[in-house]
């Protein structure tokens, strides 16, 4: 028996508007805040993996000072995060030199990594919270810090460029 024809249309535009949706926040390229604080969210919870599980491993496994240790994971954390956040988030490998970038990356990862350092001590000696509480408490203020002056630095470039 064959079936008789449905109208998919309705459906075929929501699946059309929702892939529309989904490439537009994750594939294209934009300069839209909300979609770059998105995209920098699941770059910076990438980082923090990284950041948190070699702060983990120095401080439990090799014994290193844990604001060694924190130290250390944040320079690698901040490796993860450049490599993704030029490609993806900020869209810069056809906009500047990599040189600039790298060096908007270090003076802002520079900064990041003081604000890390004091409140990682901050929480750690003065509140008494344990270490890996300190982290969990530091990261999103760091990641704030991150993201607002690398995307500003970052679009200050390029329009200095033009």
């Amino acid at each position: 028996m064959c079936r008789p024809e449905t109208d998919n249309s309705a459906s075929n535009l929501s699946d059309s508007g929702l892939k529309k949706f989904i490439k537009a926040i994750l594939v294209e390229k934009t300069n839209l805040l909300q979609v770059q604080l998105f995209r920098y969210l699941i770059v910076g919870g990438l980082a923090f993996v990284v950041d948190f599980i070699v702060l983990f491993l120095l401080v439990n496994y090799l014994s290193v000072n844990y604001l060694v240790a924190a130290g250390i994971s944040f320079l690698l954390g901040l490796l993860a995060n450049y490599l993704l956040s030029i490609s993806w988030v900020f869209n810069q490998e056809a906009k500047s030199s990599i040189s600039q970038s790298v060096l908007i990356f270090v003076i802002t990862g520079v900064v990041g990594l003081g604000i890390n350092e004091v409140f990682m001590f901050t929480f750690t000696h003065l509140v008494g919270l344990q270490y890996l509480f300190s982290k969990i408490f530091t990261v999103p203020i760091v990641l704030l810090w991150n993201f607002l002056s690398r995307r500003y630095l970052l679009n200050r470039s390029e329009h200095a460029r033009e």
